[in-house]
């Protein structure tokens, strides 16, 4: 029963890092972020925090750096990303909720805003785009797309490597990359968690 309970308490830790990192998804999340956020309800060591990490990272779901300064930061992988906005299998090893509890219209905006970038960016493709344009034309009248969550889907974008983004200066740049252009175009299979060529008109 302890080993069980033991088990338990692991698998649920892994989630609760995985919410951190989903969180903070622009920046960086120091291992000792992530010990005081879970402080009260896992007492746990460095140690400990950086045994789940190492497994999280294992699988592929998040990315570590900061081993040789000795001072660990944590980045969300896009693989992790499927797996916190549920269009990825669960895993035995962590306890996801059996359902989200994300509101619908989030999701789709999400699912279609993806889309829609990648439709600007192949029609763009010799020339790339910034970031303010991007986040005016692909806005519905209803619904302001913030530069922070544009951001995020750039990135998710980029991690794919379904464009190439230019981060150097304060506004963001970016190209749709030959993979991009096919998962776009149809001629590769698109992911789970972009809206496909035909459902990108439709309204966020």
């Amino acid at each position: 029963m302890f080993h069980e309970m033991q088990a338990a308490t692991r698998k649920l830790l892994r989630w609760r890092l995985l919410c951190i990192a989903y969180e903070s998804r622009l920046t960086m999340v120091s291992e000792v972020l992530c010990k005081n956020v879970l402080a009260q309800e896992f007492p746990l060591s460095r140690e400990e925090v950086r045994a789940e990490l190492s497994y999280l990272e294992q699988s592929r779901l998040l990315a570590i750096s900061g081993q040789k300064q000795d001072a660990w930061c944590i980045t969300l992988t896009w693989e992790g990303v499927d797996f916190i906005e549920y269009t990825s299998q669960a895993r035995d090893g962590i306890a996801r909720p059996i359902s989200s509890t994300e509101p619908a219209n989030k999701r789709h905006v999400r699912y279609i805003l993806r889309g829609r970038l990648l439709h600007m960016l192949d029609v763009s493709r010799s020339r790339g785009m910034s970031e303010n344009f991007m986040r005016e034309t692909a806005s519905d009248p209803n619904v302001e797309i913030s530069t922070d969550q544009l951001r995020c889907e750039l990135r998710y974008l980029a991690q794919r490597e379904l464009i190439t983004l230019n981060t150097d200066s304060a506004l963001w740049f970016a190209k749709i990359t030959a993979t991009g252009t096919d998962v776009f175009q149809g001629t590769t299979e698109c992911p789970a968690a972009i809206a496909p060529r035909p459902e990108c008109a439709r309204d966020l």
